[in-house]
C-alpha cells in the first residue's frame, strides 16, 4: 500500500518526537545506575524508532524511499553520543540493505554521513550542548541536508542510480 507523502511525514515526525520523550525518560530515570546501560537502551530505542521511521516512508519509485532517518541519526549523534548513534546506524543500515532497491547505496550513504556529521558536530562544539541555540540547530540541519544532497549527487554519478522524476 502506497502512503501519501504528507501522511508518511506526519507519522515520521511523531516518531521523532517520541525519541525525545524516550531519551528524557532514560536520562531522568533513577533505576538505571550504569551510564553504559543507559546509552545502550537509548541506542536500542533509536534503532527501534529508526526501524519504524524506515517502515513508513514515501516511496518515489521502486526501492527509492524518503523518510526522516537522516534527522533521527544526526540528532542521535549530536545529542546522544557515540554508543546510541552506532547502534542506530548499524540497525538502520541493516534494514536499508535488506530492503534493497535502486536507492540502497544512496540510503546507506545518507545514514552513515548524517550519523558522522552529528558525532563530529558534538565533538567539535565549543559550548555545552544544553546551551545550543536555535540558530545553531538550524545551521546543523542545513549542513546535514546539504550533505544528503551531495550524497545523492555522488551516488547518482558513481553508482549509476538515477531515480526517475516524480
Amino acid at each position: 500500500m502506497e502512503t501519501p507523502i504528507h501522511v508518511g511525514m506526519i507519522l515520521n515526525t511523531a516518531l521523532l518526537v517520541s525519541l525525545g520523550l524516550i531519551y528524557d525518560l532514560f536520562r531522568r530515570s533513577e533505576w538505571i545506575k550504569s551510564r553504559v546501560v543507559r546509552q545502550v537502551l537509548i541506542g536500542l530505542s533509536t534503532a527501534a524508532i529508526g526501524f519504524l521511521v524506515m517502515s513508513l516512508p514515501w516511496e518515489q519509485q521502486e526501492g527509492v524511499f524518503f523518510d526522516t532517518r537522516s534527522i533521527l541519526i544526526s540528532i542521535s549523534g549530536l545529542f546522544f553520543g557515540v554508543v546510541p548513534t552506532i547502534i542506530g546506524i548499524i540497525s538502520m543500515l541493516t534494514h536499508r540493505i535488506l530492503s534493497g532497491g535502486a536507492g540502497v547505496w544512496m540510503g546507506t550513504t545518507v545514514i552513515v554521513v548524517c550519523g558522522v556529521i552529528g558525532l563530529l558536530w558534538r565533538q567539535f562544539r565549543l559550548k555545552r550542548l544544553e546551551r545550543i541555540s536555535l540558530w545553531e540547530v538550524y545551521l546543523f540541519g542545513l549542513v546535514v541536508h546539504l550533505a544528503m544532497f551531495c550524497a545523492h549527487l555522488f551516488c547518482t554519478q558513481v553508482c549509476g542510480n538515477k531515480p526517475k522524476p516524480a
